[in-house]
């Protein structure tokens, strides 16, 4: 029983701290330096992983790390075009009165 409690004792040791690691990546294609959109990169050892992290590269600044990847479809289904229709203006304003 203490051997099954000392293993479960040591994978938490390694797997928490990856967690902890992953949680404190920087989220979606800005550069956490400049806040410009960055450019992924290929790098081979991370594809299991491409669906939680990426590594990316900035233009503008050169800063080149790992990124979380963000959830952009469910955001995307969320917007709808908003169409807004001129009219006369309601208000007696001086500025309005050369319309």
């Amino acid at each position: 029983m203490f051997w099954l409690f000392a293993m479960a004792i040591w994978v938490a040791m390694l797997i928490l701290p990856l967690m902890l690691l992953i949680a404190l990546l920087p989220v979606g294609r800005e550069c956490p330096r400049c806040s410009s959109e960055t450019l992924p990169i290929r790098f081979v050892p991370l594809q299991p992983f491409r669906r939680l992290v990426s590594r990316r590269w900035c233009v503008a600044c050169g800063w080149e790390g790992l990124s979380r990847r963000a959830n952009w479809a469910c955001a995307a289904g969320k917007l709808a075009p908003v169409v807004q229709k001129r009219s006369e203006p309601e208000d007696d304003a001086a500025w309005n009165r050369g319309l």
